[in-house]
């Protein structure tokens, strides 16, 4: 039986902070996080595509810069279904459900959502145009309703870089195939393939790279829908190692680095010129000594004496922090 609602009060807290600190950004993906754990536990999942299979899934919804405004842990308690008040159809799928669920604090026609396949169906994409919600995403073939595309096969004979789209009889859904090394299938409520851009290639058989014909939703996909896995790249290079078996312990050091990478972007954001490094340094010696370290504040104090072997044998300090 999960036991996450034993957790819930601070994952409450730290969705609401996360999500007051900034003003959410126009272009917002929402893709999944994993925590590395494997141990015994109902929570765990597997997801082969991730370089850590083994863990914690959780649904996040980002920025460009990487920023996390929110996020629940996939079987936590009372996150099923649409939101409250919500009219989401069926039709809209569990997993269309949880970017309800994300988007639910998000102002109305002042963001463009970006997901993968997992999430995407036409009826998902009807239901957030109504709400004033502008998306894009992937889609899989056997969610495309029979969509009246050229197969695979009749792209393969035009040529890499053909496509098409089709739009659905309300005109809320835009359904673009595209065929690169394989087709693609992007759904939309906002966008299709126009204007053509082009993206350089690699040809095989010519052995030489060639300009290729990309639609736009193709384009603006690749542009903005990484911000999660951003955030996933800063997390993992400085993840506190820490073997558990208890899963809520897993979890909150999880947040606490989420927290460090979200402080980080709005510190970048306001001007800030420190590495990521530098700025969790800068909290550990904080947390440690209990004042914000200063090269300003040392100036005027006299240096210390060298330390005595015994003094040198105690708590190792960073070496940029004057003691």
């Amino acid at each position: 039986m999960p036991h996450i609602f034993l957790f819930a009060a601070v994952l409450s807290y730290i969705r609401e902070k996360f999500f007051e600190a900034v003003i959410p950004e126009t272009y917002v993906a929402v893709d999944e996080q994993l925590v590395p754990f494997k141990g015994a536990s109902c929570l765990k999942r597997y997801l082969p595509k991730k370089p850590k299979k083994w863990g914690y899934k959780l649904w996040a919804i980002a920025g460009v810069s990487g920023y996390v405004y929110t996020f629940e842990v996939d079987g936590e308690k009372g996150k099923t279904g649409p939101p409250d008040g919500w009219d989401a159809p069926e039709k809209c799928g569990e997993s269309g459900f949880v970017v309800l669920r994300l988007t639910e604090k998000l102002e109305e026609d002042k963001h463009k959502l970006f997901f993968d396949n997992f999430f995407s169906s036409p009826g998902l994409m009807e239901y957030l145009a109504r709400k004033g919600f502008w998306a894009l995403a992937t889609l899989n073939a056997n969610r495309s309703r029979k969509c009246p595309l050229p197969s695979e096969s009749d792209l393969t004979k035009s040529g890499r870089g053909s496509s098409a789209q089709n739009v659905n009889k309300e005109r809320l859904v835009i359904v673009t195939s595209w065929y690169d090394s394989r087709r693609v299938l992007m759904i939309s409520n906002f966008i299709g393939k126009e204007p053509v851009g082009e993206c350089t290639r690699y040809i095989r058989k010519e052995k030489a790279t060639a300009s290729v014909e990309r639609p736009a939703s193709v384009e603006l996909y690749n542009n903005y829908m990484g911000g999660v896995d951003k955030s996933d790249m800063m997390l993992a290079l400085y993840r506190t190692k820490y073997r558990s078996r208890k899963w809520y312990q897993r979890i909150a050091l999880h947040l606490i680095s989420q927290c460090a990478v979200n402080a980080w972007i709005i510190y970048k954001e306001m001007g800030g010129l420190k590495s990521y490094l530098d700025f969790l340094t800068e909290i550990c010696v904080t947390l440690m000594v209990g004042k914000p370290q200063s090269d300003d504040s040392d100036k005027d104090q006299p240096e210390p004496l060298p330390p005595t072997k015994e003094e040198n044998e105690g708590i190792k300090y960073p070496r940029s922090y004057k003691i």
